[in-house]
């Protein structure tokens, strides 16, 4: 998959989560942030990120952590 493809996808998982989280429990993001806010929601999310990744950008990410619900598990691999 193409970089490009692979944040479309995200970004409308999230935003799928976030409009159907009644009937969604949780959400994983790989490598990837949430451009849409989920702070309302019940949803249990974990992100999880290689500490060397070169691609994912990192304001980016950071920026967007704001929108995650406060409960978000955070795993970082360390060397990945």
């Amino acid at each position: 998959m193409y970089h490009a493809e692979k944040i479309a996808v995200e970004a409308m998982t999230a935003s799928c989560a976030a409009k159907h989280s009644d009937a969604v429990e949780g959400l994983i993001l790989l490598a990837a942030c949430s451009a849409t806010t989920l702070t309302g929601t019940d949803l249990s999310v974990l992100t999880v990120c290689g500490s060397e990744n070169g691609v994912l950008n990192r304001e980016k990410y950071e920026e967007c952590q704001s929108n995650l619900p406060e409960n978000t598990e955070e795993i970082i691999l360390q060397g990945g």
